[in-house]
């Protein structure tokens, strides 16, 4: 280079360094060095917030079910709430069998009553009362039989009187086997023959039926009230009758 020329010089005093431009190579890679750390701070944040929002994530999904997985501690949650409405389930149960068993011995013992049934009641209210067919006396005669019933013997033929069940007004009963009093029965279809026997006692007339059994069934004749006396063959006779002589004269009229 000739000395009229200029060129740029290795050193030039009182000239500024250029500030843009790398002063060398291992300044140059520092620089990259720099660049490259803040390129991996500025990811490493990003990362660090996508840690944070997967994180936040799976809070949500512990809570709400987002992934519709619960989480384990979720299902610890849902598998105690399990427990507590099956303990209370079997509360219930125990209440409704506890309160099931007075029910269940009521009817229990309803059945045995009836199962047992007259034989049990029997023994329970020790009934010795005579089973009578009650008879219904017609309108206006009511009070002759409740008079005649009250003056019956209390004991005929050596046995003692005994009530009867239906209890009624109209009916009497003495023994065992027992001889049957009914007042105020419908007129026997015998009384239409005229030769059915009989027979008059202490003044009263009684039409007598003897069945093959051995017993009497008497009827009083002529008197304006039916009364029938059953008497049976362990009796072997009549002679009740003549018993109970005073007390149907005197409270059934004679007449038709």
């Amino acid at each position: 280079m000739t000395r009229g020329e200029s060129g740029p010089a290795d050193d030039e005093p009182g000239r500024p360094p250029d500030d843009h431009a790398p002063t060398s190579a291992a300044d140059a890679g520092e620089a990259r060095a720099a660049g490259d750390a803040g390129d991996t701070t500025r990811a490493g944040s990003t990362g660090s917030a996508g840690e944070a929002r997967t994180a936040g994530n799976t809070g949500n999904t512990g809570n709400t079910g987002d992934t519709g997985e619960p989480t384990k501690g979720g299902g610890a949650a849902d598998a105690g709430t399990t427990a507590r409405a099956g303990d209370a389930g079997a509360v219930r149960r125990r209440r409704l069998a506890v309160r099931g068993a007075p029910v269940v011995a009521l009817l229990l013992l309803a059945a045995g009553y009836v199962a047992f049934g007259d034989a049990v009641r029997n023994r329970l209210f020790a009934d010795d009362a005579v089973r009578v067919a009650a008879p219904v006396p017609k309108a206006g005669t009511e009070g002759r039989c409740a008079e005649l019933i009250d003056a019956v013997p209390d004991e005929l033929g050596g046995a003692e009187r005994r009530e009867t069940r239906p209890a009624t007004r109209y009916t009497a009963a003495w023994g065992d086997p027992a001889i049957v009093l009914r007042c105020g029965i419908p007129r026997p279809d015998e009384m239409n023959n005229p030769r059915a026997p009989g027979a008059r006692l202490k003044g009263v007339d009684w039409m007598l039926e003897s069945p093959d059994d051995g017993s009497h069934r008497c009827t009083t004749a002529l008197r304006s009230v039916y009364v029938e006396v059953s008497i049976p063959a362990a009796y072997r006779d009549v002679e009740a009758l003549v018993e109970l002589g005073d007390a149907v004269r005197t409270t059934i009229p004679a007449g038709l």
